[in-house]
């Protein structure tokens, strides 16, 4: 992996080669890039007319930008030398330290005493930035505008003047303002209405003097012709994304497109004054095109993904936009935008974007975005599933640099992905930090699915031929759960038998229960989760070794009749039961014995709907009539027939005066297959037993 360290050989830049398995990397012989470091100066109004309150508000507010600026190769004078040596903490107490002079408001003699005095002591070949804060007119200064102004431009100062107060409302005072700016002054000028506004200004500002270094590239292809897309997002300071395409050996402009702007929930487009596809003016700093990533798929219109680190708004900070590259239009569509974890305005999501491969065995691109201001600049990665046309607005996984033990620091700012770097067949992605590179390797997919069966389904009614005594009050009877698992490489790698083509497969269908049992248990979802990507670099070639296979270990949770009256049990008595299952690539299978209900056979017709036709006979011992006192004992036989289909649920009540006394009732013949036995009724309700079935 070749590794940019841009802050190296005093801002001039060096890149390095590290490979996998050494623990150092080393200088791969790539020229220095010229310096692009930068000395700021604050120049803030001590006069009289500040208020003490204010004066510390000017101060906060330098405390807040000295932390904005660390971590990149920025210096602000408290002195230079200083800001490398002191920490944060340091810094911020010699800014607190500074005390309000009083008097009158000498802007142009303090300009000159920077020039002359402060600079001078800058580092060689970096830009010279100055920031002045005032909340009036300059006055009763013995030196004007136009004696330091054309100083600072001989000498390449960059000039910021900031106005705090309603001084500034008018056309003279706004006018000093644009005086002492560098031109164009609009792009230089800031009005505030008091200073207590000044925090509002910091991502503005912090944008104009450092923002992002450098612009990007993407290759792709349309219409099989070669193009090139550049990101410009310094662009009129919005941002502008231009793509080209090589015709007759020579570049043409084919289209472009610029950052859009969200307006009450809504995006603004269509064609307008303000740009190709903008009705509203698009944000001002919103650095769109810092970061760009084409995706091309047969049949389908290429999609550049855009980076907007800088846009605010939507609850996050940075967002990047989905736009199809077609073959008709000058402007580019774009359509869809992703975004990052609410909560982070400051987070820059969408300073990096890279494509990851196919990590979750679908066929289709995965992206990987850097936002690496995030979790208090750690820095966060987040995983995108590819889909037709594109990517999927919802991220699949985030992973913050804060997991890491090495701790890193704007994690995310740099990515390199799609490559298998550690030799497993697998594409692997290196995330940059500030002086640290992270490698992340993507794991072998399985596709695991689930499928349950009993063991019987269903008692057959000819079968159950039991004794009389041995009858229960139900069809209890001892089953068998068997849950099986087939696991299915979805992954192109070097682990086990070779990787199978991903086909399109069917849902599985629900598994034939017992009508009387239980419904499924909750099983394990067939369908994979997102690839886990964070792994610790290997310290050597991560090529698996010969006969290695993949699996994994589920944890399962089964539950017998959920949501109603449990019908069955486990072994254990309990409707529920936990255990662990280890699948791989083929089949497992896991036995459960059940003590359930189960039903029994139904023989209905080709309709299934049963209509018997119950008869009913009765006896009375050969008696003509009953003499009470004479007669000691009636026995009634009753005689049921079913001339029509199976009858299921079929009972029958006698009842008798109540100068009878009921003593028993046997029964003589069982019907086949009924398994049900007698019992008894009140004296005054002779209920024979409940016959599920009556052939």
């Amino acid at each position: 992996v070749l590794v940019g360290a841009p802050l190296d050989l005093e801002g001039r830049g060096r890149v390095y080669r590290c490979r996998v398995g050494e623990s150092s990397c080393h200088d791969a012989g790539v020229g220095a890039c010229p310096t692009s470091t930068s000395d700021i100066v604050f120049l803030i109004d001590g006069s009289g007319s500040v208020a003490p309150f204010d004066f510390e508000r000017m101060k906060t507010f330098i405390t807040e930008v000295i932390t904005r600026f660390r971590g990149t190769d920025t210096r602000l004078h408290v002195s230079f030398s200083d800001f490398d040596r002191l920490s944060e903490a340091a810094l911020q107490r010699k800014v607190l330290r500074v005390e309000q002079q009083g008097g009158i408001t000498q802007t142009a003699t303090a300009i000159r005493y920077v020039l002359t005095d402060v600079f001078p002591r800058s580092r060689a070949g970096a830009h010279r930035v100055l920031l002045v804060v005032t909340d009036g007119q300059i006055y009763g200064d013995n030196l004007h505008y136009g004696d330091v102004i054309p100083e600072a431009d001989r000498d390449g100062v960059i000039r910021y003047a900031i106005g705090v107060g309603s001084a500034f409302r008018s056309a003279d005072a706004a006018q000093e303002l644009h005086t002492i700016a560098s031109p164009p002054s609009h792009a230089h000028v800031f009005r505030v209405d008091n200073f207590e506004a000044l925090r509002g200004i910091q991502e503005q500002l912090q944008e104009k003097i450092f923002a992002i270094e450098g612009y990007a590239t993407e290759s792709l292809s349309v219409e099989g012709l070669q193009a090139l897309a550049l990101g410009a997002p310094r662009h009129r300071h919005v941002g502008r994304v231009l793509l080209f395409v090589l015709q007759h050996g020579t570049w043409q402009l084919h289209s472009d497109a610029v950052g859009r702007q969200v307006m009450g929930g809504r995006v603004g487009c269509g064609v307008g004054r303000w740009g190709p596809g903008l009705t509203s003016p698009p944000q001002v700093g919103s650095y769109f095109g810092a970061a760009l990533c084409a995706l091309e798929a047969v049949g389908d219109d290429a999609v550049l993904l855009v980076g907007a680190p800088m846009f605010y708004g939507d609850g996050a900070g940075g967002r990047v936009e989905l736009c199809r590259v077609q073959t008709q239009g000058r402007t580019l569509q774009c359509h869809r935008t992703l975004r990052g974890q609410a909560g982070h305005p400051l987070g820059r999501f969408g300073a990096s974007v890279a494509r990851l491969g196919d990590t979750d065995g679908d066929g289709l691109q995965d992206v990987a975005v850097g936002a690496p201001m995030e979790d208090e600049q750690h820095g966060a990665l987040y995983v995108f599933r590819g889909e037709k046309g594109g990517v999927s607005e919802h991220y699949s996984q985030r992973i913050t640099g804060a997991l890491f033990r090495s701790a890193p620091q704007h994690f995310g700012r740099a990515l390199s992905g799609g490559r298998d770097v550690t030799g497993d067949g697998l594409p692997d992605v290196a995330v940059g930090a500030q002086g640290q590179l992270v490698l992340l390797r993507s794991p072998p997919l399985l596709a695991v699915d689930a499928a349950l069966s009993f063991t019987p389904a269903v008692i057959r009614s000819w079968a159950a031929q039991c004794a009389e005594e041995e009858r229960p009050s139900g069809a209890a009877a001892v089953s068998t759960a068997e849950l099986c698992f087939v696991g299915t490489k979805r992954s192109h790698d070097r682990y086990g038998e070779p990787a199978r083509p991903t086909q399109p497969r069917a849902a599985p269908q629900s598994p034939t229960l017992p009508r009387a049992a239980p419904q499924s248990p909750t099983l394990p979802r067939a369908a994979p989760q997102s690839p886990t990507l964070p792994r610790a670099a290997p310290r050597s070639r991560a090529v698996p070794p010969a006969g290695s296979s993949v699996g994994a270990t589920l944890h399962l949770a089964l539950q017998l009749d959920p949501g109603r009256a449990a019908r069955a049990a486990f072994q254990s008595g309990d409707s529920t039961t936990n255990g662990t299952a280890r699948v791989a690539v083929g089949r497992s299978c896991l036995h459960f014995p059940i003590v359930l209900t189960l039903p029994f056979e139904r023989n209905c017709g080709e309709d299934n709907q049963c209509v018997p036709d119950l008869r009913v006979v009765l006896s009375f011992s050969g008696l003509q009539e009953l003499v009470v006192g004479t007669t000691e004992e009636l026995t009634v036989t009753i005689t049921v027939h079913n001339a029509g289909e199976d009858a299921y649920g079929a009972h029958m009540e006698l009842r008798h005066p109540g100068v009878l006394s009921y003593r028993k009732a046997t029964v003589l013949q069982v019907p086949t297959g009924s398994g049900v036995p007698p019992h008894t009724a009140p004296p005054d309700a002779l209920r024979t037993p409940d016959f599920p079935k009556i052939p």
